[in-house]
């Protein structure tokens, strides 16, 4: 790794070494609190998407379902 000799080249080298430390640290900080929600937001949109279909074929099959059973005779009689 070269480090410039002059005073000026040398503050610039520092504090370029700092900023991206810095950046370092920060990026995986805020990626390790943003794991957590970005596996909730997915959870919940898979378990959306799954509750619909299963939704959407309950209605489907409602009229069916319901039809059926009103032209079953009763238990008994």
């Amino acid at each position: 790794m070269y480090v410039p000799l002059s005073q000026s080249g040398f503050v610039e080298f520092l504090a370029l070494r700092v900023a991206q430390e810095l950046l370092k640290r920060l990026t995986a900080r805020t990626l390790g609190k943003a794991v957590p929600i970005v596996g909730a937001v997915v959870g919940g949109g898979l378990n959306f998407a799954f509750i619909k279909g299963v939704g959407s074929t309950l209605l489907a099959f409602e009229d069916q379902i319901f039809n059926d059973v009103a032209e079953r005779p009763a238990i008994g009689g």
